[in-house]
Parts: C-alpha cells; structure tokens; sequence
C-alpha cells in the first residue's frame, strides 16, 4: 500500500536521477529491501528513515509527510517569501518553482547596482 513516505522515498531518488540498484549500494541494503520501502509493504526502522533522510537531504518530517519542505532552507525561504508577498505560507509550501521565478525577478532588479 502507498504510503507517504513511500512516494516521497521514489520520488527523491528518481528526480536525484538514482536507481535502485546505485541506492542500495550506497546504503548497503539488499534491493528487496528498498522495493518494499518504495512500494509501502515494508516499514522502515527509525535508524534506516535517517539514513534515507540524510541519504537525499532531506527532514524526516519531509519524508513521513509531517511537512512538506524537503530541508529547512525550503521552509525559512517560504516562510520569507510568504512575508514578503504577504501571502499564508501554505500557499506557498512545496513550490519551489515560486522560488525560482521570484529570485530571478530579483536578480534582474538589482544586477545594475551590483559591483562587478
């Protein structure tokens, strides 16, 4: 049964561009093992969901679902563009696109008044 934290485990391993195969070496686990995490038919341990979280960088609230900001950077940066654009951070969580399209905003506004 899927879980969150099973789609969460896929998801940062595919979109880190890793396979099953590179990630069990890595964590020196058997691949069985992993494809059970992946597809939510096996519990993880707490000392195996840290290594996973510190594995991809991210929480472990990230990855059990507890929230939706993968380190703690995403959540300090939402928290200030949410401010800045005086919006509810909610609106804001999990789109890191925002992030990319408020920044370059920012760099083309102030790139003139920078010092080369």
């Amino acid at each position: 049964m899927k879980t969150i934290l099973s789609k969460r485990l896929k998801s940062l391993r595919v979109g880190k561009g890793k396979s099953q195969k590179e990630v069990v070496q890595d964590l020196k686990i058997n691949q069985t093992t992993l494809s059970g995490y992946e597809s939510g038919y096996r519990e993880l341990k707490l000392e195996m969901l840290n290594k996973f979280a510190q594995y991809y960088g991210v929480t472990v609230d990230y990855l059990t679902g507890n929230s939706n900001y993968e380190n703690d950077i995403q959540k300090s940066l939402s928290g200030a563009l949410a401010d800045i654009l005086g919006v509810p951070s909610e609106s804001i969580s999990g789109r890191m696109d925002l992030f990319d399209k408020y920044f370059d905003i920012i760099k083309i506004s102030i790139h003139p008044y920078l010092s080369t």
